[in-house]
């Protein structure tokens, strides 16, 4: 016998009878409240089946929960509606002839649950409203495409009935995470959901599960959650990926248990995956980097068997192998881990809402943060589980398979070497070149900036600029920079940089001069570069068009202390927001609340008063938004 099959073992007990018989559902649910619900309803969901005749077999989706001793009706209470499926629960018999109560627990929701007519109740409602949504797409392109990185994304659905939209939503978001900010390949993203590309309804809301998950107009999910199509997967899989590769598998839905660590995911058509099934597919597979992320009650008891040597693997999970999972308050459309989990390591919370879970500030994400977040900020009666194989991998791991993407390179090259610039000042000329070495297509960030004789770094002198190059386009300016008489005497650095706009560099360059005299300093605005902008280089004899309506915003020094200056570029005149937040949210200053016109502006912000740590700041301009992270380092 099944271990849930003894949790449900039926401990009947009679709770009293009332004065009069029961006629209909109201009654026997107005039986059912005096009796066993001295709280009330609101925050329960309930239905009711009825009448039933004597010996009606009264079934769970997990087995037999009762036999009718008489004539009378069923309710069904949950009284945790928002715990992934399989919870504890209570079914209530009310006779006809008496208004006698009868009790029994189970863990799982009626079988036959379209013969139950749901109670309207507070959080019911709220429930029912629950409606498939995407995220907000980057306002930018995906990264470019790389081969060693795959993903298998599964949410099994179990049932119609029990297919909640909120199963769609984590599957969309983890989906548009993985694209848009990682550049997993549309190809590279295995999606196994409900029955498949079925047409027909398939979700609690009566709609079928869209196979576009991010809205681009091509399906995205391929296969129905079954146990054929995901062996096949795996099968598939074994023969595909390399040790240099990167897996990632993502689960949702729901979740079950057959007696401590030996759990399940349940899957479309009330069929199953085991922990023990799962982790022998994974054995299939090269010793690549694997990284799993589980979403369903129960799923802490997969752990033990996906994170084992050799590794490398990292895994985490909404709960332990003994617990349930839970929908996050207060509109129930995401699970609450996977919702933090996704936001940490895409940057931005499914609604947009910034989030920086680097907590070493080195620009990527690593699993051990990802966790750290999310644990933080799960809220609900969930404890978040975390393993990797060897321990303190998961430092090391990111979705990045081996730190960010962009064979990138910049080259700064001055003309006469060494240069010096007498006290009286002059021009000198020096050249930028930036080369994508990759074979697709790249976006990426430059910018320069100009260490001054007293170590302080001023800046950005040209940029930072978002650009795009083909794969293994090139392109080049020779600028010219005018220094005055009045600029300090000493040693300038020159340095030049490419990245991505999270401010990871993924190149840079340098060069020195000298400044031999000077009289009184008069500013630093005479390091603003001569010449065309870098925008305007020109790619493979074409000229190079930057994207009409982008407006960058970062800031430099970056860490810093005290001060910091935050930078953005609006292609026209804007109604501009500039925000600052601490990592919880909580506005510390807004900087910019007004009309700016096309250009170059910079916002100082005064960090004295704060302490270290993380900071965010976001523009808004049009319709155009962007955030970015700081360090203030005291």
């Amino acid at each position: 016998m099944r271990f849930y099959l003894l949790v449900m073992l039926c401990v009947a007990i009679a709770l009293g009878a009332l004065a009069a018989p029961v006629h209909d559902s109201e009654q026997a649910l107005k039986a059912v409240e005096k009796a066993l619900l001295p709280g009330g309803m609101e925050n329960i969901t309930l239905s009711v089946w009825g009448p039933v005749e004597p010996g009606r077999e009264i079934r769970s989706t997990l087995g037999l929960v009762m036999i009718a001793p008489a004539a009378g009706y069923v309710v069904y209470i949950d009284d945790h509606p928002t715990a992934n499926l399989f919870h504890p629960v209570r079914y209530a018999f009310v006779t006809a002839s008496e208004g006698e109560v009868t009790v029994v627990k189970a863990q799982s929701p009626p079988l036959n649950y379209t013969d139950y007519e749901p109670v309207e109740t507070a959080i019911g409602t709220v429930l029912k409203a629950v409606e498939n949504r995407r995220a907000p797409l980057p306002e930018k392109a995906p990264p470019p495409s790389r081969s060693n990185r795959w993903a298998v994304l599964m949410n099994g659905g179990y049932g119609q009935f029990s297919n909640y939209p909120r199963y769609w939503n984590d599957l969309s978001n983890i989906y548009i995470t993985l694209n848009w900010t990682y550049g997993f390949a549309d190809d590279h993203i295995i999606v196994l959901c409900s029955d498949g590309l079925n047409p027909a309804p398939d979700q609690s809301n009566g709609q079928n599960s869209d196979p576009d998950l991010d809205g681009d107009g091509d399906d995205d999910i391929m296969y129905p959650c079954v146990p054929g199509a995901i062996d096949a997967v795996f099968d598939s899989l074994a023969n595909v990926l390399t040790s240099d590769d990167l897996l990632f598998v993502f689960a949702t839905d729901h979740g079950s248990s057959n007696g401590g660590w030996n759990t399940v995911f349940n899957l479309w058509n009330q069929q199953e995956l085991t922990d023990a099934h799962f982790a022998s597919l994974l054995e299939l597979l090269p010793d690549c980097e694997i990284v799993c992320t589980f979403e369903p009650c129960y799923s802490g008891g997969f752990l033990d068997d996906v994170v084992v040597p050799p590794g490398p693997r990292v895994a985490s999970s909404a709960c332990d192998y003994n617990q349930v999972s839970y929908a996050m308050p207060p509109d129930y459309m995401y699970d609450t881990y996977v919702f933090h989990w996704t936001a940490a390591v895409k940057g931005e919370d499914a609604y947009g809402v910034p989030v920086d879970a680097d907590y070493n500030g080195d620009g990527i994400v690593t699993m051990d943060e990802a966790f750290i977040y999310a644990e933080e900020h799960d809220q609900s009666n969930e404890d978040p589980q975390y393993a990797d194989e060897p321990h303190g991998i998961g430092a090391e791991i990111s979705l990045w398979p081996s730190g960010p993407p962009g064979d990138v390179s910049i080259s700064l090259t001055p003309y006469g070497t060494p240069i010096q610039i007498p006290g009286s000042g002059g021009d000198f000329e020096y050249n930028v070149a930036i080369t994508n070495n990759e074979t697709a297509q790249q976006w990426f960030n430059c910018w320069i900036d100009v260490t001054l004789p007293s170590g302080a770094v001023y800046g950005p002198v040209v940029g930072p600029i978002y650009l795009e190059l083909p794969g293994g386009a090139s392109i080049d300016r020779d600028r010219v920079q005018t220094v005055p008489g009045s600029a300090p005497a000493g040693t300038y650095t020159y340095n030049a940089y490419v990245g991505v706009s999270s401010g990871m560099v993924w190149d840079q360059d340098s060069f020195t001069f000298v400044k031999t005299s000077s009289g009184e300093a008069s500013g630093m605005s005479y390091w603003e570069s001569a010449g065309e902008p870098l925008g305007e280089l020109t790619p493979a004899g074409e000229k190079f068009e930057k994207p009409e309506d982008y407006r960058l915003c970062s800031n430099y020094p970056n860490p810093f202390n005290p001060m910091t200056a935050i930078s953005y570029q609006l292609e026209a005149v804007s109604f501009v927001n500039l925000t600052v937040y601490d990592t919880g949210g909580r506005e510390i200053v807004e900087l910019v609340n007004g009309w700016r016109d096309a250009g170059i502006h910079q916002a100082a912000f005064d960090a004295s008063n704060l302490a270290s740590g993380v900071y965010i700041y976001r523009i808004t301009a049009g319709d155009f938004n962007a955030s970015g992270k700081m360090v203030l380092m005291k």
